[in-house]
């Protein structure tokens, strides 16, 4: 009888581990576990935010672009309708490139 104690104390310490000779507690695997998936959450959010303000910051740049070639075209559509209404303006510009109108010489009936 003396055996068969001896032998359910070897396999108790075999088939399970007694709470003194862990090395780490239960909990520690999860504790890991959950920091390392806060961890890898809070890079992909910072990485999500960084590309989220540059991308803000381009879309700012390009409707300040549109807003400038919205107002040069209306600008230029300003202009060439002048151009091709206004005949001050027409011989102003025709000035700038050395063209100059020649007057119209009229007779003047003798009396």
């Amino acid at each position: 009888m003396g055996n068969k104690i001896a032998r359910s104390n070897i396999r108790r310490k075999a088939v399970g581990t007694s709470k003194r000779n862990r090395l780490l507690p239960r909990w520690v695997p999860l504790a890991s576990f959950l920091t390392l998936a806060i961890l890898i959450g809070l890079t992909v959010n910072f990485r999500a935010i960084t590309d989220l303000s540059r991308e803000s910051a381009e879309n700012e740049r390009l409707n300040r672009e549109i807003k400038e070639a919205m107002i040069e075209n209306i600008t230029m559509q300003e202009q060439i309708h002048y151009l091709k209404n206004d005949p001050d303006t027409i011989e102003r510009e025709a000035k700038k490139y050395g063209f100059v109108r020649k007057e119209k010489e009229f007779s003047m009936p003798a009396k």
